[in-house]
C-alpha cells in the first residue's frame, strides 16, 4: 500500500508544471478583466491617469497571457514524454 501511494505521489508531481502554467494563465486573464474594471471606473470618474496606468498594465497582461498560451501546449507535451 505504501509503495502504491509513493507511486502515485511520484506521477501526481508531474503534471504540477501543467497545473502551474493553467494556474497563472488563469489568474492572469482575472489580472486582465480587473484591469479592464478599473479603467472603466477611472474614465467614469474621470481620471485620464489612472485609465492609462490601467492600460498600460492592460498591455504588459495581455502580452504575457499570450506568451504564456504559446507555452501551454509545450509544457503539456513534455509532461506526457516517456
Amino acid at each position: 500500500l505504501v509503495a502504491i501511494a509513493q507511486a502515485y505521489a511520484g506521477f501526481a508531481s508531474l503534471d504540477e508544471p501543467v497545473k502551474d502554467c493553467m494556474s497563472t494563465f488563469a489568474s492572469m486573464h482575472y489580472a486582465i478583466a480587473t484591469y479592464v474594471s478599473l479603467r472603466a471606473a477611472a474614465l467614469e470618474l474621470a481620471d485620464p491617469q489612472i485609465a492609462q496606468l490601467c492600460d498600460e498594465h492592460l498591455q504588459r497582461q495581455r502580452e504575457m497571457a499570450a506568451w504564456l498560451e504559446q507555452q501551454i501546449p509545450e509544457v503539456t507535451l513534455e509532461f506526457l514524454r516517456p
